[in-house]
């Protein structure tokens, strides 16, 4: 898995096809989640995914939203992304990995509080 996530993050430099660029960003948002715990199968769909972040949280979901747009351009669309869309989905990236750090102290939070409680309880 590692070698695949610093092979697809060489193709945000932008020798890479926009298109490219945009699905290698998009990779990355996906195996994030992943690693979050959500059930994304590789036939899951753009909009599935996007509901699976929201679930775990609202703003996450509404950021994955965002690059979720320009995946479907890239594998969808009427037209290939443009280099300035590639370069905005690799930033967008970076926003949705700041708010998953977020989430993830939240739980370890969490969980660190019903263990507190419990231990107290006894």
């Amino acid at each position: 898995m590692l070698f695949r996530s610093s092979r697809r993050r060489s193709r945000k430099n932008s020798a890479w096809p926009a298109e490219i660029r945009v699905l290698g960003a998009w990779a990355e948002v996906v195996d994030r989640l992943r690693e979050l715990g959500a059930p994304i199968a590789d036939t899951t769909t753009i909009d599935d995914v996007v509901y699976m972040a929201a679930t775990t949280d609202v703003a996450l979901g509404e950021e994955v939203r965002e690059l979720a747009d320009l995946a479907a351009i890239a594998l969808h669309g009427p037209r290939a992304p443009t280099s300035d869309e590639a370069s905005l989905a690799w930033a967008q990236l970076r926003v949705v990995e700041s708010r998953i750090v977020s989430v993830r102290g939240r739980r370890t939070l969490a969980r660190s509080e019903e263990h507190t409680s419990e231990l107290q309880s006894h």
